[in-house]
């Protein structure tokens, strides 16, 4: 009775032992397999709570990263369109330069370039990062500007026919498309009422970096005015309400005309001379060319005006553009410190969570060995018998 009583605890001490040691086995297996030390934050004990908090500072990692990513993303869109902006408003000053230096101008020329690009000028302006529109602040779903309208056109023309008669003063017209607001440029609502929100970054949980740039800074909008009112400016269709075919007119231009509406279009003064003129006459020839000087110096009072307009609209586009690149170089800086926090902390969840899968391999070969025999003393046990032990 002693004797198999002795027998029964063997048995079931050896059959613990090997519980103990196929759980042992099936937890080295599983690390083995995931290369983790648990699958549950219990599993790290005392470590849990370190755990948890790296992988907190981990997502917020990520989540800063990632709004940079983004941020950086707009702004580089940002500064290429503000790049390409100016260099296309740049040949628009240079063509100007060229004219005013030969003393010369080619009315077409000039209305060909600014005719075409505008509409590159505006898709510039409308630069969209997928669906929002980088210049619209926080209004990003909307446009920022739309020339379709065609209200900066109408106001301008109606300006420059008031001007050629000699009812608004070249001054005055300087003055006014200079003063022209937003909503008749053809930027939307908010923009042209200032109100819209800024858009900004958050980086880090104490930095947040505003890198707003509205589609009506007084670079973009001067650029616009500018080389929408050369356009105008040079027309020459006859068909249309202003125009001009001459900035100066010539001897011939006389021969025949009775009125002076048969004279070709310029700008202001209308002549003044008799029709028909006699050229002959010193006093007419003299009134002749004060009346061409006039036309050219208010011509190309607006001209220059323009074209200053326009190299200083690109001067104000060189701040917000620094400005951005200063924006992207401060995130950039950012973002390499929440690199190296991001190593530092993925190795500190390593270190805790983390086996090495060298060290499990060798345990579970020695625990595999280890069951193996407990199986085969198991079986001993379960063997014995009165007859085997006699």
């Amino acid at each position: 009775m002693a004797t198999g009583i002795s027998t029964l605890g063997q048995s079931l001490s050896q059959i613990n032992s090997l519980k103990r040691q196929q759980f042992n086995l099936s937890d080295l297996q599983l690390q083995l397999s995931s290369g983790n030390k648990t699958t549950k934050f219990s599993g790290l004990k005392t470590e849990a709570i370190i755990s948890k908090r790296a992988r907190a500072e981990f997502n917020a990692i990520e989540t800063y990263t990632n709004n940079i990513k983004i941020a950086d993303r707009r702004l580089q869109q940002m500064v290429t369109s503000i790049e390409e902006l100016q260099a296309q408003a740049g040949n628009v000053a240079n063509i100007i330069a060229g004219e005013i230096q030969e003393g010369e101008i080619d009315i077409q020329q000039v209305n060909d370039l600014t005719k075409n690009i505008i509409p590159f000028l505006e898709d510039l302006i409308n630069a969209q990062d997928n669906e929002r529109y980088v210049f619209g602040g926080a209004a990003s779903t909307q446009k920022p500007l739309s020339l379709s309208s065609g209200t900066l056109s109408t106001f301008l023309k109606g300006e420059l026919k008031d001007w050629q008669a000699e009812t608004l003063t070249t001054d005055d017209l300087i003055a006014s498309y200079r003063g022209i607001t937003d909503n008749v440029i053809g930027y939307n609502a908010q923009l042209s009422d200032n109100d819209v929100g800024n858009i900004s970054v958050r980086a880090d949980k104490s930095i947040e970096i505003d890198y707003t740039t509205f589609g009506n800074a007084d670079g973009f909008r001067d650029i616009m005015i500018a080389v929408q009112a050369l356009q105008e400016l040079t027309v020459s269709d006859t068909s249309e309400v202003y125009h001009i075919e001459k900035i100066k007119l010539e001897e011939t231009d006389y021969e025949g005309a009775v009125l002076p509406t048969d004279l070709p279009q310029t700008p202001p003064p209308a002549t003044s001379l008799v029709l028909p003129v006699d050229f002959e006459d010193p006093l007419v020839r003299d009134d002749f060319n004060e009346e061409n000087q006039l036309r050219a110096d208010n011509f190309f009072k607006i001209f220059n005006d323009l074209g200053l307009m326009i190299n200083r609209a690109i001067d104000d586009l060189d701040q917000l553009r620094f400005s951005l690149e200063s924006d992207r170089a401060r995130l950039s800086e950012i973002n390499d410190q929440h690199l190296i926090d991001k190593a530092t902390v993925t190795e500190t969840i390593s270190d805790i969570e983390t086996v090495d899968i060298t060290d499990v391999a060798i345990k579970l070969n020695f625990l595999q060995v280890q069951l193996e025999a407990s199986y085969r003393v198991t079986a001993s046990i379960s063997n014995l018998t009165l007859s085997n032990f006699l």
